[in-house]
């Protein structure tokens, strides 16, 4: 992700003369889950990505390609040549070298962080970044995730720890939680399925409120814009771009044992994030 503008109007978070995004893929296992049985593992350093696919030969018998190469960031594009690879070392035998042809051409068009459409020798499939640690998108958020936004040329940040749940007063089911080592705060998370994207709104702990509308994402990572408001007040723009990093994964935050937020509080939150999710909308 190397840049994106959005141009606010007036609620909507849309992009209503153009979004400028270079995606950068999620890395790790990718898939088609109605072709469950192959699959792919991307990954990518600066612009260098490598991609291993694991399919079968026509005769059913398991093999693996490789290809490498420079991922175009502008166009969300990735183009190389296929590698085919026999004759390398089994496990418990000695060293061997494999030998590899090519075996024709890929190409990969991510139109987000975790889809893509691949082209490849003989037809093409839609892929995406497989989920096999979370039950759903929404617990992308569990662990502590480092947010910022900056306000003109002032970065405003926050630690935030999202260890349990909440439901709101109308049933929809949140990631809860609060700034880490930062009493009398909370914070509310929400993934939004239309149009994808995270919602948080985090409660420090003098009373104003961080509000993050983040429609680029992985489970690593967040981009998109956000508002800092004063007590009591509702957001109606979202002018400053803004990011999440995550900083620990659940397991690791599970040591902490930290006390869980103040449903007071959060019901504080419920109806900025709905403001904020209708807006993105």
């Amino acid at each position: 992700m190397k840049s994106i503008f959005f141009k606010l109007c007036g609620l909507a978070l849309v992009a209503c003369s153009s979004i400028s995004s270079a995606l950068t893929p999620a890395p790790g296992l990718w898939w088609n889950p109605n072709e469950s049985g192959r699959g792919y593992t991307i990954d990518i350093q600066g612009n260098i990505m490598i991609v291993t696919a694991y399919v079968y030969s026509q005769g059913g018998a398991a093999t693996w390609f490789l290809a490498s190469g420079q991922y175009d960031e502008i166009a969300n594009v990735f183009n190389s040549t296929l590698g085919a690879f026999t004759g390398g070392q089994c496990f418990g035998c000695p060293f061997s070298s494999a030998h590899g042809v090519a075996a024709g051409s890929v190409s990969i068009h991510f139109t987000s962080s975790e889809t893509a459409t691949m082209t490849f020798p003989g037809g093409s499939t839609q892929i995406q970044h497989e989920i096999y640690a979370y039950q759903n998108k929404n617990e992308y958020l569990y662990g502590e995730w480092a947010f910022n936004m900056d306000i003109s040329g002032t970065i405003d940040a926050q630690w935030v720890v999202f260890n349990t749940t909440f439901t709101g007063s109308d049933g929809t089911h949140y990631i809860a939680g609060a700034e880490d080592g930062v009493s009398g705060t909370a914070a509310l998370g929400l993934f939004s399925t239309n149009p994808q994207g995270f919602v948080v709104v985090v409660l420090d702990s003098v009373g104003y409120t961080h509000t993050y509308a983040m429609p680029i994402f992985d489970d690593r990572r967040m981009l998109g814009q956000g508002d800092l408001e004063p007590p009591g007040v509702t957001p109606t723009s979202f002018p400053n771009a803004s990011a999440g990093s995550r900083l620990l994964f659940r397991s690791e935050v599970a040591a902490k044992k930290l006390a869980k937020p103040d449903p007071v509080l959060l019901l504080q939150l419920e109806g900025k994030i709905k403001v904020t999710r209708d807006a993105m909308r």
